[in-house]
């Protein structure tokens, strides 16, 4: 074959870049290129980061439990909003995050811990916070209580029963902490069967307790009542005999802890006040209380330095 000329060589490579020039294609400017698909969540953190993102809560944080070693993992959901949605919204919210979750989660553990929570339109706060996940129409019923009524917070967790065959099972018990105007012990006790009128009906639950303030109330002196069993035919009138007998007396941070079978009474009381003592708890034996407990120190005893005034039990 004969050699080529120059010229012709040079004709070849002049064609082969003008050919390049028209097939490649130039790198693509990137303030006009297709955006790009956010990948779907991967984990717990990044879907919680979604949620917020999307609008569905304004917090929220998903996390699986490190518990002790005898104890299950938990699966905890913790769905905050400024302002609470209507109770459905909440409980749509709750089932979309669910299902989502499954599509992170190669395996869920058996318990799953709810917190839903957030401002209330009139002020305040409410909360729902329950250990085992009782179910929607449960769930619902717990919201609308916390919602409307002065049991702004609802607490569920699981407490072990004995049976009368020896064996044993797992209640579900609710405690509503609830605030009532007032201005002393005796307005906390005058509202026992209105309070304890609040509970859920599910019969997912087991029992429903009831821890009672003033509103505006915090820890401290404030009276409180602790209610740990179904309301009591004749109760309220009795706690309101105790509260009147204590405060006239000139008792602070009155409380008294209700079991049903039993009554705790307790307080501060002015020093030489035994006397008041023992009238709290001959009401209470006059009224048909079995087991009971009368505890209260001296009034303005340092707190590191308590004064016993008086220690009835029976």
């Amino acid at each position: 074959m004969p050699p080529r000329s120059a010229a012709t060589a040079v004709a070849v490579v002049v064609a082969a870049a003008l050919l390049v020039g028209c097939t490649s294609t130039a790198d693509p400017d990137p303030s006009t290129s297709a955006p790009a698909t956010d990948a779907s969540p991967a984990t717990l953190e990044e879907l919680a980061t979604a949620l917020i993102d999307e609008g569905l809560v304004d917090d929220a944080r998903l996390e699986i439990s490190d518990p002790p070693s005898d104890d299950p993992e938990s699966l905890h959901l913790d769905l905050r909003w400024e302002t609470l949605p209507a109770r459905g919204e909440q409980l749509a919210a709750l089932a979309e995050v669910q299902a989502r979750i499954d599509d992170v989660l190669d395996e869920r553990p058996d318990v799953t811990r709810i917190v839903l929570s957030g401002g209330l339109p009139g002020g305040g706060g409410a909360v729902v916070d329950v250990e085992v996940d009782p179910g929607r129409d449960t769930l619902g019923e717990l919201l609308d209580v916390v919602m409307t009524t002065e049991c702004s917070e609802a607490t569920g967790f699981l407490l072990d029963e004995v049976l009368s065959d020896g064996g044993g099972t797992q209640a579900l018990v609710v405690q509503l902490d609830c605030a009532v105007e007032g201005d002393d012990a005796v307005d906390l006790a005058v509202q026992y069967d209105a309070i304890t009128a609040i509970a859920p009906t599910s019969p997912v639950v087991g029992e429903t307790h009831w821890a009672v303030r003033l509103e505006g109330g915090g820890n401290g002196i404030h009276p409180r009542l602790q209610l740990e069993a179904p309301p009591v035919d004749g109760r309220q009138q009795l706690l309101v005999d105790l509260m009147t007998t204590a405060v006239d007396a000139g008792g602070e941070a009155l409380g008294i802890s209700d079991y049903g079978f039993r009554l705790d009474v307790h307080g501060l009381l002015p020093a030489g006040s035994e006397t008041t003592c023992q009238t709290l708890d001959d009401r209470m034996v006059a009224a048909g209380v079995e087991r009971r407990t009368v505890s209260f120190d001296v009034v303005g005893a340092p707190e590191d330095a308590a004064v016993n005034l008086c220690f009835l039990q029976s």
